[in-house]
């Protein structure tokens, strides 16, 4: 396998594979990218491009699936800019044992870089090197900004790709690269811990710093826990409010249901608020990166906090689920530390996983559109207030299972339980990603309409669930024609052997 920056004569080849790019019509080949709109093959989708790139690489070292690595030796691997989730697929694909073998420190440089967090000092070490050489050969700019430059790109792959696999060994030649961006996000993560320099305020999905000088990301992102970080400058009139970048610009497996904040409504309400009071409109909308930004606003930070909790009452459930948001209190509490944005590891040895409408996210999600008539319990430990109904129809209803769950691995058999309320006869079945059938089916259980609550169970084995069913999902559920069905809770569960 050979790399080359993208260029257009890479376009109508089947020997080309894209990583971290989104897709462009004419490219045929394999890709892996969390960037949307991508041509994916969802058993490969992962949080980083990385990990979808190591998944697969996992399968084709080992043969699996008829996949195998000598196919693929023409072939050309190419990206369009350089980053540390775009430099680590190109390596992983030309030193495939050697990637999977760091499997973990390569999934964790692609997560501090791509959603600028700091978890450990080698994986930020090795991720400052590629952004400061990225900033050392532009010459200008802000350290981690994204260009699509052929010329800049093709130098920064050229002077970092053949000497990583030293640099993993060890770090430390390259101190001039990394140590005074690490000095510069220590020094802000302590600032950032003093007592009321941030401020969460849940309901408002916001987390509030109040600041006397310009931030480091990595620091500002590992600190703060909400989704929208509203900074406000007291030494300067410069406010911005952006989307934390893991939620605003990637495609998340292990947050299915992440919301999509559409920023440039909340400028608009903010300039019109800004004119009521007489001041001239200052907040200008920048969808990459998704952020606000005021070089010099005359709203008090009340009622900006305000008008952003407006906005979001405003907002509608499509596209800020309420689910998500009780799912963000789950993770934090689990996991304190930048906890939703490294919890692919979050279902891992855990012995069932489940999907109640309306709570939070559970391993289990449900991939259609829930009603908007579900109205979620006020305790969400009691199921009796919220229930997916599907009227009677032949849709089938789908669900994907958290891949650290299980995914692509033979596994005991697994159990399932559907709890329903009988509103209606009929039957319904359950189709799941197996091993040696692809799709495997159960047989029915039947409903006699009584309007009480049951349980049906159904025993899954041979399952892979590696999300080969229609749309990336694990299992579906199958409803004879005319039934309707009303679900209140679905739980699946590892057996013993």
């Amino acid at each position: 396998m050979q790399f080359e920056v993208f260029h257009r004569g890479l376009l109508g080849r089947h020997d080309v594979i894209a990583v971290d790019m989104i897709h462009v019509p004419g490219l045929w080949g394999l890709c892996f990218s969390h960037h949307l709109p991508h041509n994916n093959f969802s058993r490969y989708a992962a949080d980083t491009s990385t990990e979808g790139t190591l998944r697969f690489l996992e399968e084709a070292v080992r043969g699996k699936d008829e996949i195998r690595l000598p196919a693929l030796e023409g072939h050309t691997i190419t990206t369009h800019h350089f980053d540390a989730d775009a430099l680590l697929p190109v390596w992983a694909f030309l030193h495939p044992q050697e990637a999977l073998e760091r499997r973990d420190l390569l999934e964790r440089v692609a997560r501090c870089g791509d959603f600028f967090l700091y978890l450990d000092d080698l994986s930020a070490r090795l991720n400052f090197c590629i952004e400061a050489l990225h900033l050392r050969l532009r010459g200008e700019g802000q350290r981690g900004q994204r260009l699509v430059d052929d010329a800049l790109t093709r130098r920064c792959f050229d002077a970092l790709l053949p000497r990583w696999s030293a640099l993993m060994e060890n770090v430390a030649p390259a101190a001039d690269l990394w140590e005074p961006p690490l000095r510069e996000m220590d020094a802000d993560l302590e600032y950032l811990s003093a007592p009321g320099r941030v401020t969460e305020l849940w309901d408002r999905h916001t987390s509030l710093v109040e600041a006397d000088h310009d931030l480091d990301t990595h620091a500002l992102n590992s600190v703060c826990r909400n989704d929208l970080l509203l900074v406000w400058r007291h030494d300067s009139p410069e406010r911005y409010l952006c989307v934390r970048p893991a939620i605003g610009w990637y495609d998340l497996t292990s947050l299915p249901h992440r919301p999509r904040y559409d920023l440039a409504g909340l400028a608009a309400c903010l300039n019109r608020a800004e004119e009521a009071a007489d001041h001239a409109p200052a907040w200008q909308f920048r969808p990459g990166p998704v952020e606000l930004r005021a070089a010099r606003s005359g709203l008090e930070t009340a009622r900006v906090l305000g008008i952003i909790q407006d906005w979001l009452d405003c907002e509608p459930e499509e596209r800020v689920p309420a689910a998500y948001r009780a799912d963000m209190r789950e993770v934090f509490a689990f996991w304190p530390r930048h906890a939703i944005f490294t919890s692919h590891t979050r279902f891992k040895g855990a012995d069932e996983v489940r999907y109640a409408p309306g709570a939070p996210f559970g391993g289990l999600h449900f991939c259609g559109q829930e009603s908007a008539d579900i109205r979620p319990a006020a305790d969400s430990s009691r199921l009796t207030d919220a229930v997916l109904a599907a009227g009677p129809g032949k849709a089938p209803l789908p669900f994907a299972v958290s891949d650290d769950f299980l995914w692509n691995a033979c596994a005991p058999p697994l159990e399932l339980f559907i709890t329903y309320a009988d509103c209606g006869a009929g039957s319904f079945r359950v189709e799941y990603d197996a091993w040696r059938e692809g799709a495997r089916s159960t047989p029915p259980a039947r409903l006699c309409g009584d309007g009480k609550t049951h349980t049906a169970s159904f025993l899954l084995k041979d399952a892979r669930l590696s999300n080969n069913l229609e749309g990336g999902c694990d299992l579906r559920l199958l409803r004879a024609p005319g039934t309707p069905l009303a679900i209140r809770e679905i739980r699946l569960c590892k057996r013993s052997s």
